[in-house]
């Protein structure tokens, strides 16, 4: 055997090993992806923000480690500066994924951040208009969080184009009672008695009593979302390059693990605030038809 032929064999040798080894691991991230989210969804938290950790650390560019710690992390109750900052670099990576500008309106909504809490699930609009689980904390964010009843009326009507959903028409009910117009309201206290939704239809004929008007203080609490939702049209996903100055690809540095108790910062500080221009709210004549 000559040279040249064991120059090739060792070439095609390194080249398998190299294949093997890439392949290894990316089966490893998903791995402890999986196993993360599989923990997440168990409510082992602890658990859940190992394995992702481990994931990331073989992928730092991957927006949906991100948007999952971000989850992890909120449902351990660290500090919001910290899980919204694992939301924006999940944006950051990927300025197209839906979950985590749905993540992080529903997070801003939680946390009574009414107008970024707009922002950001207009935002997944624009990549899903159809999303009714969006759709449905918008209406609440326009009704009880910014005042403004039409807006919440258009969205909470959006939801029961879809089917019948009585939280929805309990939404709009109770945006009726904002606006004072009580004629409205009895129309959906009986679109609801004669779905056999009693107690909602209760809770409004309780609403018109006290007259809430422009109180959404004092409006009756929000009921969860309907687990009758109808599901959400998955949202192609594109792939994406993140390129840095000189062309190389930019590499991320992940956050510190965050500690229960502890209050541990992020590595870096969060992405500067990008201006969002927001889709235009449909007009007054879309928002009063049908009504």
């Amino acid at each position: 055997m000559n040279f040249s032929n064991i120059k090739n064999l060792v070439s095609w040798g390194l080249f398998l090993f190299g294949f093997s080894i890439s392949n290894v691991c990316a089966q490893t991230f998903e791995e402890y992806f999986n196993k993360g989210m599989e923990a997440y969804n168990q409510g082992q938290y602890e658990s859940a923000s190992k394995f992702l950790n481990q994931a990331l650390d073989l992928d730092e560019n991957s927006a949906k480690i991100y948007n999952a710690l971000g989850l992890v992390y909120r449902n351990q109750n660290a500090p919001l500066d910290d899980v919204v900052w694992y939301f924006k670099v999940a944006i950051d990576i990927d300025p197209d994924y839906f979950e985590a500008y749905q993540n992080l309106g529903e997070l801003y909504f939680r946390t009574n951040n009414f107008k970024e809490a707009e922002e950001y699930l207009l935002q997944a609009l624009r990549i899903n208009p159809e999303a009714p689980s969006v759709q449905y904390t918008l209406a609440w964010v326009y009704l009880n969080g910014l005042s403004r009843p039409d807006e919440a009326i258009y969205y909470f009507q959006k939801i029961l184009d879809k089917g019948d959903i009585p939280q929805a028409q309990y939404g709009i009910g109770l945006a009726y009672v904002m606006k004072n117009e009580p004629a409205f309201v009895l129309e959906r206290i009986t679109a609801l008695r004669d779905k056999g939704h009693n107690d909602f239809a209760s809770q409004l004929e309780a609403a018109i009593r006290k007259d809430y008007t422009a109180k959404p203080a004092e409006l009756p609490g929000i009921p969860p979302p309907p687990a009758q939702l109808p599901p959400q049209q998955p949202v192609a996903a594109a792939p994406v390059e993140i390129q840095g100055p000189s062309g190389s690809m930019r590499v991320r540095l992940k956050g510190k693990m965050y500690s229960p108790g502890i209050g541990n910062q992020p590595s870096q500080q969060p992405p500067a605030k990008v201006e969002y221009k927001a889709p235009p709210v449909p007009p007054a004549a879309v928002l009063k038809s049908g009504y």
